[in-house]
């Protein structure tokens, strides 16, 4: 499917890059900017190529546009540079098996849309302008902030989701059709409470006087509630049934729909979900909104459809599992509590249906995220147990590993992180066999084993991913760079910041470590990075980015010495900022917040590339969930009565 759907695009993206600049405007080119050269960048826009004015193209009727998702899947299925058979020195059906994997890897969406985010030279839009220069960069700039509940409880490691649309005519993002999708983990209630919301007017700073989106108008203010469902209600009832979401919700590639799981009491269901805008909150509650199977792909926005998780006609739960999204099949993967990966087809673009249920067994109890490799067609998924699971894409147990846990209290909670070009699958252990939090490493082929081990100091609570550095990305095969972790993360208190150096075979290196927390608990949240080249491409050269400035962030309680001048002091959060431009991590910038519960301050960081300056202003916008000591589940406190806030800020 996708290869055909490139193939036309390829032809498409001709005839629009070429009436562009007929008009005088500029189109993304290779280097030498032959007209052959750009079938280069046919699979960089195949999915989301989107057209000019209809003036400037001379057409009588509109051509259909589209926009850029970016979830939690895309910060766990990740590309490094597919290397070829001849750049590995490989021959004979070795080689021809490299090769096909590799084109496999660069004619995948996912891929493009890496790229897209990496490279704003290589996205559907015109060249960035007026970007501000990371260079000049001296603390992270909380743009708005804005009550979602003051009861939600999401998870430590939930992501928003963030919807960029994208359109040949415009130099600027979107006030209207960009949005950003959270969860609320509340409870839905009538008309009052939503289950998952969405903001949009996103960029600038809040307020009348403020800048940017809604900014200068009477009561203006950014941003705006672009729309809210209640979606707490069994088909054909009315009574809301108290469900609630606390995992990251996915998009589809258009934007117009939203998959999430919310749970009732100990049953849990996928939800597909198609939104309009609405600036209240919106009950699914009547046959028409909230349909069955066979009637969701005609139903008439807004309306829902579910689907419960059961295995052997019994309802299951799922605490940890969000789920994962195949564009190119429209294919959808997630776990429950029992150890059962559940399987659908048609989920965007078809009928939804569930597949076969499959139980992985007596140690796969509370799976976490499931993640699926195009290129080998396997799914991969842990269990808080401590067991990473690799599963065909027709259903079948291809791999188990060995325990990689001490005990079943704190072994994979996040999803795997999967390298698809290197053929690497990393796991992240909270509490091995040495007492250690802990990253091991798989072969995407592993059928059995324990992988590498690459431990890194004590552990007494759960660990959540990290992320590469652009030096990493931007090496073939995944063979330089390094991958950072904050571990070390005890109950009585650490904190180390780890950098491993990934070398020759993608092989871990010794661990490099930067205390970031001395005496108390930490805390973090997964590792998000991005390489901001104001509005160009990051670019290595001799082990380093040289062109651009390479950032990871992540969060961490109550902050000690060695960390700037961050907020210090029990119940404050810090957002951290740190260069690693030169692969080692430089504390660069952070952003301070108060904490009241002492636990998880905040969930995963969705960054969304580049954002020209003008009446959008704003570069880098990252987008996280303030937790204020949510999930009871993981800490001893209830957050009862404390603020739970949706929060942007721009990178600089």
């Amino acid at each position: 499917m996708e290869s055909i759907l490139c193939a036309n695009a390829c032809s498409q993206f001709e005839v629009v890059s070429d009436s562009l600049q007929s008009v005088g405007l500029t189109v993304p080119q290779h280097k030498n900017g032959s007209k052959s050269s750009r079938r280069v960048y046919c699979f960089l826009t195949a999915l989301l190529l989107t057209a000019t004015t209809v003036s400037a193209l001379g057409q009588s009727e509109p051509v259909i546009t589209t926009g850029t998702p970016t979830d939690w899947t895309h910060h766990r299925l990740v590309f490094s540079a597919p290397a070829t058979a001849a750049e590995l020195g490989l021959k004979g059906e070795e080689a021809k098996e490299k090769d096909a994997q590799s084109q496999a890897v660069l004619h995948s969406t996912r891929y493009a849309l890496q790229q897209m985010r990496r490279d704003p030279s290589k996205r559907p839009i015109l060249p960035l302008q007026n970007v501000k220069d990371p260079s000049t960069s001296t603390a992270i700039h909380k743009d708005w902030s804005k009550l979602i509940s003051t009861t939600g409880q999401v998870n430590p490691n939930a992501y928003p989701a963030k919807f960029s649309y994208n359109n040949f005519s415009t130099t600027a993002a979107s006030c209207t059709s960009d949005y950003v999708v959270y969860p609320t983990g509340t409870a839905g209630a009538t008309t009052t409470q939503p289950t998952i919301l969405a903001y949009n007017e996103l960029y600038g700073t809040s307020g009348p006087s403020g800048t940017g989106c809604g900014a200068g108008t009477s009561g203006g203010a950014v941003p705006s509630t672009y729309w809210a469902f209640n979606t707490a209600f069994a088909y054909n009832s009315t009574t809301a049934n108290s469900a609630l979401v606390k995992t990251s919700p996915v998009l589809s590639l258009d934007g117009t729909q939203v998959a999430f799981i919310q749970t009732t009491g100990s049953a849990a269901s996928l939800v597909l979900l198609k939104w309009k805008a609405s600036s209240s909150v919106v009950s699914l509650n009547t046959t028409t909104n909230n349909t069955t199977l066979a009637l969701y792909r005609n139903c008439t926005a807004p309306c829902m459809t579910q689907i419960p998780l059961m295995y052997s006609s019994v309802a299951q739960n799922d605490t940890w599992s969000a789920p994962y999204y195949d564009y190119a099949d429209d294919k959808m993967w997630v776990g429950d509590d029992g150890g059962t990966l559940h399987s659908f087809t048609g989920v965007f673009n078809g009928t939804p249906a569930e597949g076969n249920p499959l139980n992985l067994g007596t140690n796969a109890k509370l799976l976490a995220s499931p993640v699926y490799d195009p290129t080998t067609g396997y799914i991969f998924v842990g269990s808080t147990a401590g067991y990473l699971y690799s599963v065909t894409s027709s259903g079948a147990i291809r791999g188990t590993s060995s325990g990689l846990a001490s005990g079943s209290t704190y072994g994979i909670y996040d999803a795997p992180l999967v390298d698809s070009a290197a053929g690497k699958v990393y796991v992240f252990v909270g509490h091995n066999s040495g007492s250690n939090n802990a990253v091991y490493q798989f072969a995407t082929s592993f059928t059995s084993g324990s992988g590498t081990l690459k431990a890194l100091g004590t552990g007494t609570m759960m660990l959540f991913d990290g992320d590469f550095d652009n030096i990493y990305y931007s090496s073939t095969g995944g063979v330089a760079g390094n991958l950072y972790v904050v571990a070390n993360a005890g109950a009585t208190g650490g904190g180390i910041l780890y950098r491993i150096p990934i070398g020759a075979a993608s092989a871990m290196g010794t661990s490099v470590s930067t205390v970031i927390n001395q005496t108390n608990p930490v805390y973090p949240s997964p590792v998000t990075e991005f390489c901001n080249g104001a509005g160009s491409a990051c670019a290595v050269s001799g082990g380093k980015t040289t062109t651009g400035k390479d950032y990871i962030f992540f969060s961490i309680l109550d902050a000690k010495s060695g960390i700037g001048s961050c907020a210090q002091g029990t119940g404050s959060i810090c957002v951290l900022s740190y260069n690693v431009s030169s692969g080692a991590p430089v504390y660069a910038q952070y952003l301070a917040e108060a904490n009241q519960n002492n636990c998880f301050g905040t969930g995963g960081i969705v960054i969304d590339n580049s954002v020209p300056s003008g009446s959008e202003v704003g570069a880098s916008q990252m987008y996280f969930m303030q937790l204020n000591g949510t999930a009871t589940n993981l800490c001893s406190t209830s957050n009862t009565g404390a603020a739970f806030n949706a929060i942007q800020t721009s990178q600089f």
